[in-house]
Parts: structure tokens; C-alpha cells; sequence
């Protein structure tokens, strides 16, 4: 399905299902010399959109730039976790450079969003991402036929996006150190969210910089944590393969586990935080009146009231305990950050001087 509003000669709005929205763009393919790729994801299986690049000649200038959309809430289990490792590895392996015969750049962002498909004489802007399984949804985007406004257009949005993104250069150098700023960016992310879960905005009468614990009505689960936990088991996979390297071997060494072990320890199960998390009232108040003999027939109207009353000295205790080793686990997690950063910056370091080594 395919409807088409057009505003002007140049400009037209496109609702698709079952089909790509930005067709248009790809059938300009034989016509151009520069083909532009901004998408949140690629497919993670082989992509038929990739192949379509890769039958492009070597005069064809490409670049694509993506994210990798595997976020934490994925990684609840082993098998979910494995399965993002093997999407990142599918990135990797499907936007290797020296796989495609056109001049080929792909960069990864892991904090774009936006969609942009575009050649030098039509642009796509929308909802669709350029991988295969987009077309089944329903995606409105815009199409540009004006050559001024696309270049434009092109050169705005990959200056921002690239500003910051890795660029995959097809070595174990380049793949390394994209695996550690995708880990980076999704705890910065986790860092962020444990800030809202665990934290409360005060009362409009306390300082508007202040937070306090928020221990009554807990919103981080079991999840949240594990979630941490996966994510460090990740980074200790990509640490451990990095031993396996010769260049890389000295910089893994370097890397400070005292940090990563902290911050571990805080979510490991039967710990203060994990106690704290995972108290359930309703079942702590039922033992407490039957550990205590007191039934309905004993006519003991007050029984759920101090039920309540030991329920909240209980969660009490526990958010005591919790809260210094939240504050502690939150800047561990900003000491694996500023590793991650010292590793990738000792890597990128090494990849200038094989460069400097090929050239000479």
C-alpha cells in the first residue's frame, strides 16, 4: 500500500505498508554517484537493502550511519543476552567496509534516532528504518526531489550525527571499540534511569536540586537489576577477547575490574539492594499475622494495622541499608564509564599509529 499527498513539485508526504516508503530513493540507485543512509537499525539477519548496496559500483560514494537498538530491558535472560551480542556481531559483519565494492563508510551513533535515506537528486525523511522487515508497518515520511534542499539537508544531519559515532574501519581495532561505546551508551542509559527509579523530586518547599531515596513505594524490579548485571557480563566478554589480542592485550590488562566487580556486587542476589527490591509486602504482612497466632476468630480487629505498622519498620530497615549502596553502585557505574572512556581513547591511540605505519 502506498498513498501519496503531493505538496509541490519537489515535495510530497508518503504513507506505506508492505512495501518501502522510500522506493523511490532506491530506484534512483542506478542514477547517482552518492547514496546517504541515517537509520536507527538495520535488519539483523543479511539484509536485502544491504545487498542493494553492495551491487553499487566503486564510483558510488555510500555512507550509513545507524545505532544499535538493543537496549538493557532486552537483557533479562541468557538467551536474550546472547541474542544482543549476536545482533552487534551482525552489525558489524553486515557493515563491514571492505565487504562492498562502492566507496563505503558506515559510522555507528547510539543516540540516533532519525531516519534519512537519500541520493543526490531524492531524499527520504520519515518514520521507516532501512532495514527489510520496516516495509511490513505502516510508515509516513517525506520525499524531496529539490537537489539543494537534499544536499542541504544531507550535510546538516550528518555533521550531527557523526560528530560523535565510530566508524567501522573493518578491523578488531575499529570492531572493539565500537563494542565498548555500545556498552558505554546503553549504562549511561541504565545510569540515567536508576537515577529516576531509585530518586524522588522533593516538595516545591525543599531545594529544587535535591533528591531524596525513594524507599516507600520502590519502582525499580528485580529486572532493573539484572539488567546491570547482564550488561557487565558483557563488557567482561569483550575485555576477555581483547587478552586474545596481541595490540589489544596490554590496554585490556589496564582496564580497572575492581570498578566493574563494585558495581556487580551491588546487584548480586540476597544483598542489601536486592533485598530491598524485591520485599513484598502484601506476603511479609501475612506471615507476620500468622507467625503471630492471629487469626480473624480471635476478634483482633487491630491485626492488619500492626501488620502494616511491622511492614513499614521492615521496609524502613531495609531502604537503610539499600540507599548507601545504591549511592556507591551508581558511582561505580560512572567509574566503568570513565574506564570504557580511557580504553577506547588508549585504542583509538593505537589505531592512529597502525595508520601512520601503513603509510610509511
Amino acid at each position: 500500500m502506498r498513498n501519496t499527498i503531493k505538496l509541490s513539485d519537489t515535495i510530497s508526504i508518503v504513507l506505506s505498508k508492505d512495501e518501502h516508503g522510500f522506493q523511490e530513493v532506491l530506484d534512483d540507485l542506478p542514477n547517482t554517484g552518492v547514496f546517504d543512509v541515517v537509520t536507527f537499525n538495520i535488519s539483523s539477519k543479511e539484509s536485502a537493502l544491504l545487498k542493494t548496496i553492495k551491487q553499487l559500483s566503486p564510483d558510488v560514494r555510500v555512507r550509513v550511519v545507524t545505532n544499535i537498538p538493543n537496549r538493557y530491558e532486552q537483557y533479562y535472560s541468557d538467551k536474550a543476552q546472547e541474542k544482543a551480542r549476536d545482533q552487534i556481531r551482525s552489525y558489524l559483519k553486515q557493515l563491514n567496509p571492505t565487504q562492498y565494492v562502492a566507496e563505503m563508510s558506515a559510522f555507528f551513533s547510539y543516540d540516533t534516532h532519525c531516519k534519512l535515506f537519500a541520493t543526490e537528486n531524492v531524499a527520504y525523511m520519515g518514520s521507516g528504518n532501512f532495514s527489510d522487515e520496516s516495509a511490513r508497518n505502516f510508515e509516513c515520511g517525506v520525499i524531496i526531489r529539490d537537489k539543494a534542499v537534499i544536499k542541504e539537508l544531507v550535510d546538516m544531519v550528518f555533521a550531527a550525527v557523526t560528530e560523535s559515532a565510530d566508524q567501522h574501519k573493518g578491523n578488531a581495532i575499529a570492531t572493539t571499540i565500537i563494542q565498548l561505546n555500545a556498552v558505554g551508551a546503553r549504562l549511561k542509559s541504565l545510569l540515567a534511569d536508576y537515577e529516576d527509579l531509585f530518586y524522588s523530586e522533593t516538595d516545591e518547599y525543599a531545594s529544587p536540586n535535591f533528591r531524596y531515596f525513594e524507599w516507600q513505594d520502590p519502582r525499580a524490579t528485580e529486572a532493573d537489576l539484572d539488567a546491570l548485571s547482564n550488561l557487565l557480563d558483557e563488557l567482561d566478554n569483550i575485555l576477555a577477547d581483547m587478552q586474545d589480542d596481541g595490540q589489544q592485550e596490554p590496554i585490556a590488562r589496564a582496564f580497572s575490574m575492581k570498578q566493574i566487580e563494585k558495581t556487580r556486587a551491588a546487584v548480586l542476589p540476597d544483598e542489601p539492594l536486592h533485598n530491598f527490591i524485591t520485599h513484598d509486602s502484601d506476603s511479609f504482612m501475612q506471615s507476620w499475622i500468622e507467625d503471630n497466632g492471629i487469626y480473624v476468630d480471635d476478634g483482633h480487629d487491630g491485626a492488619a494495622e500492626d501488620a502494616a505498622n511491622e511492614d513499614f519498620d521492615k521496609r524502613s530497615e531495609l531502604a537503610d541499608e539499600a540507599k548507601p549502596v545504591v549511592k556507591a553502585m551508581m558511582q561505580s557505574m560512572k567509574g566503568v564509564l570513565s574506564e570504557i572512556e580511557a580504553t577506547t581513547g588508549a585504542l583509538k591511540k593505537i589505531q592512529i599509529s597502525n595508520r601512520h605505519i601503513d603509510n610509511t
